[in-house]
């Protein structure tokens, strides 16, 4: 191999070699063996990596393999070292997300300082009890530290370099770094500071500058003027374009009036072509900033004459842009957009861009029309442009415009109203969504009563909404009647409503509820301009429309089930698609397709309708299999799938009796879709088009699935129950399968119990019936799937003799279900017990909940529960409330969320996420106050379940939660928000300011819960101020109010009261 390297190879050459263990037979091999050589090539393949300078590693996972290889070290010092961020300070380094710091431990011996290493973002710990470190004292062991870690290395390249104060320039060894970005804004650097930086970073311009803007002084200096981008944090110094020229500036900690004041300044001094400069915008209320910067935007657009374009494809969440032209210079124009940092996230960005006049691409119909209501002066402007949509439906009483949809409908008035006004036409707007469902419709006006009929007032809002524009471009234009009998006339008269003179551009026109004939098609032809469609889809209700110029000239034709059976001798069309048919039917369709004898380029495509979601295996293995007949009926053969469907599974090529040199290429392809998952497609093309696969394994995929189905339709259906079957038939899998990680969805292991899933495995004692029973084995392993009511478990075996205890027992099952696995994933892990888990050597548990309520566990429990688990931290820790000291033990604390049954213990508690449980109305109420008298940080969480007493009803607790937070919101100046997107069954939510940090609030939430226990929960989050949106009215006095008359005249007091009256004004009625 050596030689062939050194011979000089070229590309595309390659080498392989099969490795012989040397001296030993092949029949005599053992897996040791086998494992010895490997380890042996992999060291030799390590040192050509570090020799070459192979392919990084990163710095965590390259400390872990020279702690385990020593010899290594030397050599590993020796290659560059590839990091994503970087800092140097006085008293810690952090390498990517570690951090490496030293401090005090507060104690008799204050002098003792500890080294210590935490993961970023850091846990939550207790830091009580430390103290800022000395620094002489730690100067030796930081120096050491450095060394150890970046020390005599040729180069360390870093994405992100992070300059805290001046200690990099102190390193006592010779420092090279090839940094992307500098993150400076907590260090003052002067120009001689840079001018040292300099000398240990390479000649590569940096991807980012950051620093805060104190002086003017550091931004001239070739560091920061090379930079690709500049990144200034609001300092002592105000922002003055004049004195800082860099092709791209983005200002961080600026509101919105002061980041738009500093951006025209920044036009104003006339920026070339490139430059760029963006803001984040320091916000205080979401949506009226948003609305505020979009108007904004607007009114600079419509004063320049600029208008709407298309996002700027690096960012993709852009939320408006505009282009405006440069009076200046009338070759460039300006981008600006507002775009949304993160999808969550409720910052926002201002960007500006100069660029050559025309760069950006125009935008289709945004919100023009909110803006234009705004300001109605520009409606005449507005109404003379193009429109562009992506949806357009145009009926005899609703108008559909993109997701939003006007329709009118009758109102019948109240008797207290004149008789000419008893009806009169409502105009409603809702906004639909993909899946056909809507939010609830509003109310935009009354109509005026000069419009006598719904036609008429639907003619005069085609004119509000479109006007006389020459061209509406849309993406699907939607022809729809409310009846298929609906009258030749009547269609007439509904396409001649629109403006005189308007043609609409339409990519794809859907006729499902439209009958039309070749004489709608002709008076559409006279509105639709020339470009032919790229898609027609239409039912089936009569073949007339097929020969039609618009639907001939268009790309596809969908084609949807109707009353008509399909002819492909009546429909001549180059892509025809089936929608809305049965398997049965498309094959019969396709087959009739073939045998019309299509022409090259050709092509048919169905849709596979599923009515079971456990129907879509058996039904993709039936065309699977129809494909695989006809492939070996025809002779053809598997090829490659089309490029153009990239979810194809099976793909064949036919040749044609008819043509031999053409072929049909057949595809069962899949898509996401709920009632059709699956499509047939074939194209004719010339022969030898598709590319044949080197091997169908088509047949054996068959016996495959036969083998799947067999041990699936058995008792155990679930996965774990799945891998024991087929090893228990196949038992070569067996070591296999015992090497690989395990995921569950429940583990629970005590001293003779074993629960994996919904199967529960355990050890009895066997008791002799019989005396004559003269059977060694005491002890029976039994089996039994956990359900309500409960059922008896199932002998498995008769544990032998020679492990006759349990504890030599069920460590023989623990090994037998486990095996020599690395691994275990599961979502709970249950624990009972206290004592050292018989489980196998090395084997790790990644768990993402503990349940520990039903038993009482302490901090030392804890320590070896920690030996067993997997790295991540815990999403969910449960326990009861019996022991404090666990409380504080690292598993818990880096818990996610921390659940608390109600127990005996009644400490503060430090968590981000506390969960009580078990807990009455009152005790969760206290705890509730103590939470937030104790100062929560912003971040924090309270969840409380409400245990509903036996003798309160379920909607008088209600009324009780509801006063409680509607006084509690009177006293401390608070408002009703809206609630949580977390919680939909959210019933009253409030929000109150933080009492001891006026910039925080505090959301509390009542909650419905589906819990039988606690039909209610409270919920409390700290958050900045301004976080939560206000709802317009609270009106709970008033709702409060009206449940307690419900509630009086509920009473049997009150109903007898009634029943009085009666009988006393009876005698009145009578007479």
């Amino acid at each position: 191999m050596n030689e062939w390297i050194a011979n000089g190879p070229e590309i595309g050459m390659e080498f392989s070699g099969d490795i012989e263990v040397s001296g030993k037979s092949y029949r005599k091999l053992t897996n040791s063996d086998i494992d010895e050589e490997e380890k042996s090539l992999k060291k030799i393949m390590y040192l050509k990596k570090c020799e070459s300078g192979g392919r990084r590693v990163e710095a965590d996972k390259r400390q872990y393999i020279v702690s385990q290889i020593p010899v290594f070290r030397k050599v590993e010092k020796s290659l560059p070292l590839n990091l994503d961020t970087l800092t140097i300070s006085f008293d810690r380094i952090r390498i990517d997300q570690y951090e490496y710091y030293f401090t005090n431990k507060r104690s008799q011996d204050s002098g003792t300082s500890e080294f210590r290493k935490r993961q970023i973002p850091y846990p939550t710990i207790d830091l009580s009890g430390l103290v800022s470190p000395n620094y002489e004292k730690v100067q030796v062991l930081l120096e050491k530290l450095e060394l150890d870690l970046i020390g005599n290395r040729p180069m360390i390249h870093t994405k992100k370099l992070e300059l805290w104060d001046s200690r990099i320039f102190r390193i006592s060894f010779d420092l090279k770094i090839r940094a992307e970005s500098i993150e400076a804004r907590w260090s003052s650097l002067s120009n001689d500071d840079l001018d040292r930086i300099s000398k240990f970073l390479g000649p590569k311009p940096l991807k980012e500058f950051s620093i805060e803007l104190w002086n003017y002084e550091a931004l001239t200096h070739p560091i920061v003027r090379n930079s690709e981008k500049l990144v200034l944090w609001r300092g002592g110094e105000h922002f003055d374009p004049r004195r800082i020229n860099h092709k791209h500036i983005h200002l961080k900690s600026y509101d919105e009036l002061t980041l738009i004041r500093y951006m025209d300044e920044w036009i104003e001094n006339d920026p070339e072509v490139g430059m760029e400069l963006s803001g984040d915008v320091k916000q205080s209320k979401f949506v009226d900033e948003e609305i505020l910067i979009k108007k904004i935007m607007y009114l600079k657009k419509f004063k320049s004459g600029g208008n709407g374009v298309k996002p700027d494809k690096r960012f993709p969440n852009t939320l408006y842009s505009i282009s405006m032209p440069r009076t200046n210079d009338p070759d460039t124009e300006i981008q600006m957009s507002l775009i949304k940092n993160a999808p969550n996230d409720p910052q926002f960005q201002i960007h500006l861009k100069i660029q050559p006049a025309g760069t950006a691409i125009p935008e289709r119909f945004d919100s023009i029309q909110y803006i234009v209501s705004q300001i109605p002066g520009l409606r005449k402007v507005e109404k003379s442009l193009p429109l562009h949509l992506d949806h357009l439906k145009i009926t005899t009483s609703r108008i559909r415009i993109n997701q939003y949809e006007y329709y009118f409908s009758f109102r019948k008035s109240s008797p207290t109203e004149k008789p000419s006004a008893i009806w009169k036409f409502e105009l409603f707007k809702k906004r639909l969504h993909d899946d056909f469902s809507w939010i609830d419709s509003t109310l935009l006006a009354l109509v005026s009563p000069i419009y006598e009929s719904i036609p008429k007032a639907a003619q005069k809002l085609v004119f509000d909404l479109i006007g006389n524009r020459p061209t509406i471009y849309t993406k699907k234009w939607e022809l729809w009647n409310s009846t298929d009998q609906t009258t030749q006339q009547e269609r007439s008269a509904e396409i001649s409503r629109l403006p005189s003179g308007l043609k609409i551009q339409a990519e794809i026109i859907e006729a499902l509820s439209h009958y039309c004939s070749y004489a709608d098609l002709d008076q559409l032809s006279n509105i639709l301009a020339p470009s032919p469609l790229e898609e027609f889809s239409t039912q089936l209700f009569g073949f007339e429309i097929f020969t039609h110029p618009i639907v001939r000239n268009s790309q596809k034709l969908v084609v949807w089930r109707g009353r008509e059976n399909f002819d492909p001798q009546r429909i001549n069309h180059r892509n025809i698609h089936l929608k809305n048919y049965s398997r049965p039917i498309i094959i019969d369709y396709m087959n009739a397709w073939i045998e019309n004898g299509p022409e090259v380029g050709m092509e048919f495509t169905g849709d596979i309708k599923v009515l079971l979601n456990s129907d879509i295996d058996k039904q993709e293995e039936s065309i699977k299999e129809i494909m695989y007949l006809k492939k070996s009926e025809s002779g053809g053969r598997r090829v490659k799938p089309d490029e153009g469907f990239p979810n194809t599974l099976y793909s064949i090529s036919m040749p044609r009796t008819n043509n031999p040199n053409t072929e049909i290429q057949m595809s069962l392809i899949k898509i996401d879709s709920i009632y059709s998952p699956f499509l047939i497609h074939l194209k004719v093309q010339p022969s030898g088009t598709s590319i044949p696969e080197q091997s169908n394994s088509m047949y054996w995929e068959w016996k495959l699935s036969g083998i799947r189905q067999f041990f699936e339709t058995g008792e155990t259906q679930n996965r774990f129950g799945q891998i024991l079957n087929i090893v228990s038939q196949i038992p070569g899998f067996r070591k296999v399968e015992k090497s690989l990680p395990l995921h569950l969805d429940y583990l629970k292991i005590t001293d003779s119990t074993i629960r994996i899933d919904q199967y529960q495995y355990y050890l009895t004692r066997r008791h002799c019936i019989y005396p004559t029973d003269n059977s060694l084995a005491t002890i029976q392993l039994q089996k039994r799937r956990l359900q309500k009511p409960p059922i008896n478990g199932t002998v498995l075996a008769l544990v032998s003799p020679i492990q006759d205890n349990f504890q030599k027992s069920f460590k023989k099952l623990v090994f037998d279900l486990f095996g020599n696995r690395p691994m275990i994933y599961t979502k709970t892990l249950e624990l009972w017990y206290s004592s050292d888990y018989p489980l196998p050597v090395g084997l790790k548990i990644q768990a993402q909940i503990i349940e520990a309520r039903l038993f009482n566990f302490s901090y030392g429990d804890l320590d070896r529960i920690s030996n067993v688990l997997g790295p991540k931290p815990l999403e969910e820790f449960s326990t009861q409330l019996n022991n404090y000291d666990v409380l504080t033990h690292p598993i818990v604390q880096n818990s996610r969320k921390l659940v608390l049954w109600r127990g005996s213990v009644d400490r503060r508690i430090n968590h981000r996420n506390i969960h009580l449980k078990g807990f009455d109305q009152r005790d969760v109420l206290f705890c509730m106050n103590a939470w937030i008298a104790n100062g929560p940080e912003i971040g924090m969480e309270f969840f409380g379940d409400i245990k509903k007493p036996f003798h309160i009803f379920l909607v008088e607790e209600e009324i009780l939660i509801k006063e409680m937070m509607y006084l509690k919101k009177c006293e401390l100046a608070g408002r009703r928000v809206k609630p949580d997107e977390r919680f939909p069954h959210t019933v009253y939510s409030v929000s109150t300011p933080g009492t001891n940090d006026p910039n925080t609030e505090i959301q509390m939430s009542l909650i419905k819960n589906e819990s039988i226990d606690s039909k209610f929960q409270i919920h409390l989050k700290v958050q900045p101020s301004g976080t939560a949106i206000p709802e317009q009215f609270d009106a709970m006095y008033w709702e409060l109010k009206l449940l307690e008359i419900r509630k009086i005249c509920q009473s049997v007091e009150f109903q007898a009261f009634l029943i009085a009256l009666l009988l006393l004004f009876m005698p009145f009625f009578l007479f």
